[in-house]
């Protein structure tokens, strides 16, 4: 996925740059719960590239294709792998279509956005949607006319602040490289934030992280040297570049949102570090970077997952290397301490993880893009 009207101020912290840690393996019982399949009766939706939340004990996500019109849906799964479509995307002007992220829940209200559909146009196709799927599965629309200027393409989902949503289009805005925007609770949308690439960065990605009222990002590219960015943006659109990737030994296209531990926030990025095979990275609140781990390509590379937090440890996956090239799922702790939990793609196995993990009771949940029985992605559980 690699590569203003309103200046901002950037506040660049030199980071520093840790030796990359050996990676070991460290066993790990993985399951295939579930293999989405296009074939038949029992045809799902397929090819998900987003991560689950649990809902009241069911987890729920979204797949970019399939479904009743073969774009798209939002499914549940039970945690002993029974699956269920929840919703068919139709596209059109009247509902979304290819969700490429995971969704978010405010209580038993699910929250998610789609890249395309809609009331609106962007290149000859619908700019994107925000909906809603309430406890009994209705879905309803609740932004749809993202544009050229308020941003469209949404690679990110929503995250709430007080009675508002906001989000990034991947595209739009004053210099077309992306926005931020906001969706009040009468469904009002504006763009609060364009971003410029030479400064903030361009193509932001991810859903936003609120720490205290404040929403953390990355931007994919831009910045000052081109490998994307870290940032802080107010409810009111007033954004702050952190870090800038992609200076001597950093990493570069953090593709992944950000996790928030006890103040200091942890993330990756798809490439850059010791192998150019991607980083797991630290950054404090002013700024200051710390490189974790530098993948090597056995251990995985082009991590693209929201790290997870379980007790003392945090747990990622990675899109490609491992035994088979098909991605690894891992462990480290908060210095750097990093083992391969498993490596993806034998036979039915699932292969690219590019999905954030959920923890259940010690359990992790997550999807796969590829592989399983039929080939098109697969719901995985793993007990570390």
């Amino acid at each position: 996925m690699s590569s203003l009207t309103c200046r901002v101020a950037v506040t660049l912290a030199v980071g520093t740059l840790a030796l990359a840690h050996p990676a070991t393996a460290r066993a790990a019982t993985e399951t295939v719960l579930f293999s989405f399949n296009n074939t038949g009766s029992g045809s799902t939706g397929y090819q998900p590239q987003g991560g689950l939340i649990d809902v009241s004990g069911t987890l729920y996500g979204t797949t970019v294709w399939g479904g009743t019109y073969g774009i798209g849906t939002v499914y549940s799964v039970t945690l002993s792998g029974a699956q269920e479509d929840v919703h068919s995307f139709a596209g059109g002007s009247t509902d979304g279509s290819h969700p490429l992220v995971g969704l978010s829940a405010i209580g038993t209200t699910i929250y998610g956005t789609t890249s395309a559909g809609g009331g609106t146009k962007c290149s000859g196709k619908g700019c994107g949607t925000v909906f809603m799927i309430a406890p009994d599965g209705t879905e309803t629309i609740v932004a749809n006319r993202f544009s050229h200027s308020r941003g469209w393409f949404l690679q990110g989902g929503v995250t709430a602040v007080g009675k508002s949503l906001y989000g990034l289009g991947y595209q739009g805005g004053a210099d077309g490289v992306g926005t931020v925007y906001k969706v009040t609770s009468a469904g009002a949308l504006t763009n609060i934030h364009s971003f410029n690439s030479d400064t903030d960065g361009r193509q932001p990605v991810a859903s936003m992280l609120n720490v205290h009222g404040s929403l953390y990002g990355v931007a994919l590219n831009g910045g000052t040297f081109g490998g994307g960015t870290l940032y802080s943006v107010t409810p009111r659109g007033t954004l702050t570049v952190l870090h800038a990737f992609g200076s001597t030994g950093d990493g570069l296209y953090p593709s992944a949102g950000l996790i928030d531990v006890g103040g200091t926030l942890y993330g990756t990025t798809e490439a850059g570090g010791a192998a150019n095979q991607g980083t797991v990275y630290s950054m404090t609140l002013d700024g200051t970077e710390t490189i974790l781990h530098s993948f090597a390509g056995d251990d995985g590379n082009g991590p693209d997952t929201a790290l997870l937090k379980i007790g003392g440890k945090l747990y990622g996956g990675s899109g490609g290397g491992g035994t088979h090239n098909a991605g690894t799922l891992f462990q480290l702790s908060l210095q750097g301490d990093f083992h391969v939990l498993h490596s993806f793609g034998a036979k039915k196995d699932g292969q690219v993880p590019n999905g954030d993990l959920l923890d259940v009771d010690g359990t992790l949940f997550g999807t796969t893009e590829d592989g399983g029985a039929y080939g098109l992605g697969t719901v995985f559980s793993v007990t570390p």
